[in-house]
């Protein structure tokens, strides 16, 4: 990542640069990750709550 970065720097990128790597992490890897048990939460429902998180300013993430 520092030599992606370093990279970028010296190009002078402007914008965003995605630097993920194979393979994605998966919900499952950010639960156990945390200790936690992943829990399917239909879009509908997500959607309507980062919404509400949205509104009620709780969070900076825009429900778009």
């Amino acid at each position: 990542m520092a030599d992606a970065i370093i990279r970028a720097l010296r190009r002078r990128i402007g914008g965003a640069i995605n630097l993920a790597a194979e393979p994605p992490v998966t919900r499952d890897d950010v639960a156990e990750a945390l200790g936690a048990r992943p829990v399917q939460v239909p879009a509908r429902v997500l959607r309507a709550l980062v919404g509400l998180a949205w509104r009620t300013r709780l969070q900076a993430l825009e429900p778009g």
